[in-house]
């Protein structure tokens, strides 16, 4: 950042204030005072004198002669921890969607004494969101304006290794499927076809909800609005230097999102080089209906959606109902709450008896899930533990252990300490889930990385049965990232240690519940 007053100031003061750099400044019409502030980092401003105060002061007062000028300075200190937080911070604030990608893997931080470079490593649908406007620009004056150092932020996009893919068919796995009579569906009136890899000349069915899309799918249709297309040339196989007239040498790879709001699907298609036209001629956020396969890619072992054909088409978004088709029990049937009794779980802020505004008038129910594997596509659940707050008082804790259908690993019985015996005579899923849906109503959810294994958990098991959790979510690790910047990090045992909550029994369920209460009334009195 650069301006007038920067150039005559360094002009004026030479070589000798280079330890400090103008932040900003501000003219109060009624006092007449102008507040110049400058960046120092903490260990300069041990060797800042008093002199030099005065002499920047007098250097200050000289270039707005006949006006009061107040010189002040603000200590910055810069280490990666410190400099993440501040662009976690930063989209946080600017950009929700790039917030919650956002994990330690993608931020790549280097700082020294004179310059601080920050490079945000993404995949190219949040690569392209990244570099659209003036989001990085803004990133930039964000950090000069918290850092002494030079900034530098960098992009890199994570891109497949094209000549590694291999045949159409080889990235899926394939399965038999069956009709489902219960399937959701979508009305779609569909237009013209706007590609097609084969002789496909409409839709073989009505699109089902992306949200349904849990396994391959050999004869898949969904439909939504396309975004982030991105475009790549892979090495084609059958090229042949001695007849290249035969084939091209590079093909057409074509990658998009596909979002019916019900949920969002990476979508991939191989059309030829003729062909690309028409597929680049999609404006984003044009809804489309696509035939194709769902499969698990080789690339990142996700589901992926092969796109054979797309078509224009009007969606009918009054078709898409995500409600609950079965009502609340009007009864605890297998699992009952218990009134809350404190379990020893408290925190150096409990001597702060006040209730933080944000809790009153409120609801929520803190929960967290012990399961069968971190990996959502393949876990069941074997422990849920609530506590509901209302009003910013703990009044209902629910708990039970849960029989899955697999058998309990050792590496997860030595996390959790629960092993397949404990399990033998619990409830299953099916029969307890009602009950946890019954405590959840009209009520705020919350956990500690709720949004990415605990809410896509339950929700799994929520489809199945027919209960749709509806709540709204707060998740205490994007929360702590926002509001606890001084961590190192935001795991649940850190905040715990540095703020002396009781966390004992880590990864049992309502030991977890109970660190994560304590770590929402600590967030809330900061808000």
């Amino acid at each position: 950042m650069t301006n007038k007053f920067i150039e005559e100031f360094n002009k004026a003061g030479g070589d000798k204030f280079g330890m400090i750099k103008f932040t900003n400044a501000s003219y109060n019409k009624s006092t007449r005072v102008l507040d110049i502030k400058f960046i120092i980092d903490a260990f300069e401003m041990r060797k800042f004198s008093d002199d030099d105060k005065n002499e920047v002061q007098r250097i200050c007062e000289n270039l707005f002669g006949g006006v009061k000028v107040n010189v002040s300075y603000i200590k910055s200190y810069a280490d990666e921890n410190v400099v993440k937080n501040k662009v976690v911070e930063f989209f946080n604030k600017n950009n929700q969607m790039i917030f919650r990608r956002l994990k330690d893997e993608n931020l790549v931080i280097s700082v020294d004494n004179s310059e601080i470079i920050v490079k945000l490593v993404f995949d190219t649908p949040t690569f392209m969101m990244l570099k659209a406007g003036d989001l990085l620009e803004k990133l930039v004056e964000f950090l000069d304006h918290n850092f002494n150092q030079f900034i530098t932020v960098e992009t890199e996009e994570i891109v497949v290794d094209l000549k590694q893919i291999k045949a159409e068919d080889d990235l899926f796995i394939e399965t038999s499927i069956s009709d489902d009579s219960k399937a959701r569906i979508v009305k779609v009136e569909v237009g013209d076809k706007i590609y097609s890899r084969g002789k496909i000349e409409g839709i073989p069915h009505k699109p089902g909800y992306i949200i349904d899309v849990k396994s391959a799918n050999d004869n898949a249709v969904l439909c939504g609005k396309m975004f982030a297309m991105s475009k790549f040339m892979y090495k084609n196989k059958k090229f042949d230097s001695q007849n290249p007239s035969n084939e091209p040498e590079k093909l057409p790879l074509v990658r998009f999102l596909l979002d019916d709001t019900t949920s969002k699907i990476s979508c991939v298609c191989f059309p030829k080089p003729e062909e690309l036209k028409q597929i680049e001629s999609i404006e984003d956020g044009a809804p489309i209906v696509c035939v194709g396969k769902v499969g698990v890619s080789t690339y990142d072992s996700a589901l992926s959606f092969t796109v054979s054909a797309i078509f224009e088409c009007d969606i009918d978004y009054d078709s898409i109902h995500l409600q609950s088709v079965k009502p609340v029990p009007k009864k605890y049937t297998t699992v009952v709450p218990k009134p809350y009794m404190p379990i020893g779980q408290n925190s150096l802020l409990d001597n702060e008896k006040t209730i933080p505004d944000y809790f009153k008038g409120k609801t929520f129910v803190v929960y967290d899930l012990e399961a069968t594997d971190k990996l959502i596509s393949s876990a069941e659940i074997i422990e849920i533990a609530a506590c509901k707050i209302v009003d910013g008082i703990e009044t209902e804790t629910f708990q039970t252990l849960v029989r899955p259908s697999c058998s309990i690993s050792r590496e997860i019985t030595e996390l959790t300490h629960i092993d397949n015996l404990m399990v033998a005579d619990a409830p299953t899923i099916e029969e307890g889930l009602p009950d946890f849906f019954k405590f959840t109503r009209d009520s705020i959810l919350v956990g500690h990385n709720i949004s990415g294994y605990d809410y896509p958990l339950i929700k799994i098991y929520a489809d199945k049965y027919g209960y749709i959790f509806d709540n709204e979510l707060k998740d205490t690790l994007l929360l702590a990232r926002q509001y606890l910047t001084e961590l190192p990090n935001f795991k649940l045992e850190t905040i715990s240690k540095v703020f002396g909550i009781t966390h004992e029994n880590a990864h049992r369920a309502l030991s977890d519940v109970m660190a994560t209460v304590e770590t929402l009334k600590i967030i809330a009195r900061r808000m």
